[in-house]
């Protein structure tokens, strides 16, 4: 009998363990954020942001800014209501391709900020998989590229993102 009560909690232990391990799988990475976009390589390219901002948040702005033709200021104010790096970038190409303000944007994601930016796209009228998501995403991924190129550039004590970073995948794991 106690074999069997044994057996029965050991399978009970499994079955939660199945259902509870998944829902925090993604964001349990360290160092990573959880965007939930709906998409995964603007997941990964937005990852990418933010380490590149890791070791100069200051310069990575002054860059988005510039490309943006935005005052840094105004995406300071974003990084100061508690967006990451990725999160202000992509604050402010939802803000072009809904014709919202960032103000707007960053109010929606307050409200939103649990559910995703999947959710706070859709609640911003941009469906996911539409031709709207569509130039949003290359437009974010553009630019994150054009960050990367950038700080490839720069002198290697110089660079936004470290040297043992380039070299990691979103997971944290080392490209092949």
């Amino acid at each position: 009998m106690k074999t069997r009560s044994s057996l029965i909690l050991a399978l009970a232990v499994v079955a939660l363990l199945a259902v509870v391990l998944p829902l925090g799988a993604q964001a349990a990475i360290p160092g990573t954020v959880d965007f939930r976009t709906g998409d995964t390589s603007l997941d990964y390219a937005l990852q990418e942001a933010e380490d590149l901002s890791a070791t100069d948040p200051a310069g990575f702005l002054k860059s988005v800014a510039t490309s943006y033709g935005l005052p840094v200021k105004e995406l300071q104010a974003l990084k100061d209501l508690g967006l990451k790096a990725g999160e202000v970038l992509l604050t402010v190409n939802l803000s072009q391709v809904t014709k919202k303000s960032l103000s707007e944007v960053a109010a929606n994601w307050k409200l939103n900020k649990g559910k995703g930016w999947a959710q706070i796209a859709k609640e911003l009228g941009v469906k996911p998989g539409s031709a709207t998501f569509q130039t949003l995403k290359k437009n974010a991924i553009a630019e994150i590229d054009r960050l990367k190129i950038e700080d490839a550039k720069k002198p290697a004590g110089d660079s936004m993102m470290k040297t043992s970073e380039k070299n990691k995948d979103a997971s944290g794991m080392k490209k092949p």
